[in-house]
């Protein structure tokens, strides 16, 4: 009899938390909740709070710290393994790797977890490095019991990404059997059952014809994999085997006739379900209950009724047993629409049956199978009518009542009584962490709600004693939900005790998120960078590409204080994918251009000279030319003009633009500039219209109004480039004196009236303590 004290109870004794009744109002939910301390540790400088201190705070508690990360035991080792491999470093003693080999798969069976992808990369290492090794007694280090370990751990749970399983299982096989027929022979099976679980196998069979180490449940294995595959010929093949096995093949057989009936019906063949059920009956006359409702699914989905009555019929003829008796009132209420009334009078037929044990009664079992009837129905409704029915006989719900509950008000959008639910699923024993799914759901709808933090770190609270990871797309949902209320420690421990549990295309997945909170320009620049933050220090993995696009999104912010210190995060990475390239280099030159930032380009520049990896080219000269010039340092830029001229690769139609808004800025700037315009018609190259225009500006800079104007007036003939409003605003802002802006201003509402409206929509100013009008035009900061 299990004891009264629950896995609540013992959870608050030993948390010291004490022992809390549930109550289902809302603002008893904070009672529940661990402390929660704000960190300003990863924070950007400006949004730290100031530090208060007094008297009291000694005697308080210490600050929360950040947790370590949790890993699965003996991982850690295996992971250090293929990390010192790949560095060329000293690797750990062999009797480690061995011990961590046995703790990391022994914690596998025992949890009933699947190695996911990232570890079994892990594992395929150490295999592959100790698998000649040997003990001073002349045994081998991985053992048959050691890899059949392994080979449990892979073939109980393969996850989806399996790839490098099947290599493993592969090498496996191969190691075993150069080894001899004794150790190949205990562990074949497994290899089988984890080749067929992961699509391959015609491989897995060709392994048995070489072999020849056939029996029934490698051809069990065999079955379930052509079933996976579809694979219609081979697995009749492998059922017509099980019939031919001597000493107890009518019993494989059996079993090969049930697979053969759930494969048609889960492909909706009803003539060749129909045939293969008949085979069934003929061979034994009981079908089990998984089998039965199966077939009742099929024909509930191609409204085959009448035969299905045929099936029930001779099922309740030939006395059925408890489990049959479940599946009989499913399909009462789902294919003949009984009632809740007609259900339970047919329970109370059942309860004057005889039966081996004596007449059957309905239990929990019984409700649970029609309320995932009713589910399948879509009707939440009658699925709550049913658990009342249990409870009129004293049926009480267990946990696999409330995880149905949890899901089907989740269905119906009732957030308050998937609570009441979850409340009540805390006192119930879980069986293999079947809760886990239901309870990642809830998470997740909880995070898309507003107020709901207090329920989330409720549940949070109550799953960290068990020490389950959740799910990727659950852990971003929560990490998302706390980085919106700027809980940046909350975040960190999330992601410490759950992110490093998944598979690289999860972690991916995470990253995503986070890009994305990041890229939102609704969240302030504070939450932006604590979003930039947690990325950059749990997830290392994030490339340069990655990390370039966020650095931009900090520009376009128009924070360059935080833009360059992401630029200078991958300046000091050790990893060459994870360091500036030469679009980095470009994109925070661009970047600091439109910020016009001086501290910031003297300190990136200072980095690009020392740094010996970089080329410089003509598209790396012209970010440097943009951004002297955004702080008004034309001189500056026109040296790097020199070097685009002098280069092999020569200038572009961006530099031939930049040098000329560079004109505009040196006092010399307009010899460079007519210099350069007489150079590119010499050589009867293309004008294009930005370029056009900067030489206009270079020109106006200096005063020249009759010139510029005529210049444009023969733009339209000469180069087939007709003024507009931005053209116009460039030759206004660039000239100097009011009284010459007036001039123009004159000039352009007669000549050409269209695109004078157009410059005066963008907006205007004053400087020059207000004497001087400027208009607000947008110019290019690109290389």
């Amino acid at each position: 009899m299990r004891s009264q004290l629950t896995r609540s109870v013992f959870r608050r004794l030993l948390s010291t938390e004490g022992l809390t009744f549930p109550c289902p109002s809302q603002s008893a939910l904070h009672l529940r909740l661990r402390p929660r301390v704000q960190s300003s540790r990863h924070l950007s400088p400006d949004s730290r709070r100031p530090q208060r201190r007094t008297f009291f705070d000694l005697l308080g508690p210490a600050e929360r710290r950040q947790k370590e990360p949790v890993l699965d035991p003996g991982f850690e080792k295996l992971a250090e393994f293929s990390k010192l491999r790949n560095l060329g470093a000293r690797l750990p003693l062999d009797h480690e790797l061995v011990d961590a080999w046995d703790h990391f798969f022994r914690f596998k069976i025992w949890a009933k977890q699947p190695v996911n992808s990232l570890q079994a990369m892990h594992v395929l290492q150490v295999f592959e490095y100790l698998r000649d090794k040997r003990e001073h007694t002349g045994s081998y280090l991985l053992n048959s019991a050691r890899i059949i370990d392994c080979l449990v751990a892979f073939s109980n749970h393969l996850p989806a990404d399996y790839t490098t399983h099947l290599k493993i299982a592969k090498r496996i096989h191969e190691e075993l059997e150069s080894r001899g027929a004794d150790q190949s022979a205990s562990c074949f099976p497994h290899v089988v059952a984890i080749l067929c679980a992961g699509g391959e196998t015609a491989t897995a069979q060709q392994m048995v014809k070489d072999t020849k180490q056939e029996s029934p449940r490698v051809l069990l294995s065999l079955a379930d994999g052509y079933v996976r595959e579809n694979n219609e010929t081979e697995l009749l093949e492998v059922v017509k085997r099980l019939e031919s096995i001597g000493s107890g093949g009518a019993r494989w057989y059996h079993k090969g006739i049930r697979k053969m009936v759930r494969f048609y019906a889960s492909q909706n063949d009803l003539e060749a379900t129909k045939k293969w059920v008949s085979k069934s009956f003929e061979a034994d006359p009981f079908m089990p209950a998984a089998t039965l409702r199966v077939v009742l699914d099929m024909c509930i989905r191609r409204d085959e009724l009448e035969w299905c009555k045929e099936v029930f019929r001779h099922v309740i003829d030939n006395g059925p047993v408890k489990t049959q008796w479940d599946v009989v009132f499913q399909w009462a209420s789902g294919a003949l629409g009984k009632g809740v009334e007609d259900v339970e009078r047919m329970m109370k037929i059942m309860s004057k049956q005889e039966g081996p044990d004596g007449p059957p009664v309905p239990d929990i079992d019984t409700i649970n199978g029609l309320v995932e009837r009713a589910m399948a129905n879509g009707d939440s409704y009658l699925a709550e009518r049913y658990i009342a029915l249990g409870a009129k006989y004293n049926i009480y719900p267990n946990a696999r009542t409330y995880i149905l509950q949890i899901n089907y008000r989740l269905d119906a959008g009732d957030l308050s009584g998937s609570q009441v639910a979850y409340n009540s699923l805390q006192s119930e024993e879980i069986i293999e962490n079947e809760d886990l799914p239901v309870i990642n759901r809830y998470l997740r709808v909880l995070c898309l709600r507003p107020n709901t933090y207090d329920r989330v770190n409720a549940i949070l609270s109550d799953l960290e004693p068990r020490s389950v990871p959740l799910q990727a797309q659950t852990t971003s949902a929560i990490a998302l939900m706390f980085l919106k209320r700027e809980d940046t420690q909350d975040v960190f421990d999330i992601l410490q005790t759950n992110a490093y549990h998944y598979t690289l295309p999860e972690r991916a997945s995470i990253m995503e998120k986070l890009v994305e909170f990041c890229l939102d320009r609704r969240n302030s620049n504070a939450k932006a960078w604590n979003s930039y933050q947690v990325l950059r220090q749990l997830f290392d993995e994030a490339d340069t590409t990655l990390r370039t696009k966020l650095m931009r999104e900090f520009f376009a912010r128009g924070r360059s204080d935080m833009a360059c210190y992401a630029f200078g995060h991958m300046r000091q990475h050790a990893h060459a994918t994870r360091k500036p390239n030469l679009e980095t280099y470009v994109a925070c030159f661009e970047g600091i251009a439109s910020c016009e930032d001086a501290e910031s380009l003297e300190m990136v520049h200072n980095m690009l000279r020392m740094d010996s990896s970089i080329e410089p080219n003509t598209q790396l000269y012209n970010s440097l030319m943009l951004a002297h010039l955004s702080i008004g340092k034309g001189d500056r830029a026109l040296d790097f003009w020199d070097d685009i001229t002098n280069s092999i690769e020569g200038p572009s139609y961006r530099s031939l633009e930049i040098v000329f808004r560079a004109c505009q800025m040196s006092p010399f700037g307009e010899d460079v500039a007519r210099d350069t315009w007489a150079r590119l018609k010499r050589l009867e190259i293309e004008i294009k219209k930005d370029v056009f225009q900067a030489y206009c500006g270079a020109l106006s800079a200096r005063g020249k109004v009759d010139e510029v104007r005529d210049l444009m007036q023969s733009g339209e003939k000469d180069y087939g480039i007709r003024p507009d409003g931005l053209m116009l605003g460039v030759f206004y802002n660039a000239m100097p004196g009011q009284n010459r802006k007036d001039m123009i201003e004159e000039w352009a509402r007669a000549t050409y009236p269209e695109a004078w409206r157009e410059l005066q929509a963008m907006g205007q100013t004053t400087i020059d303590g207000g004497f001087v009008k400027k208009f607000l035009i947008r110019l290019k900061w690109k290389a």
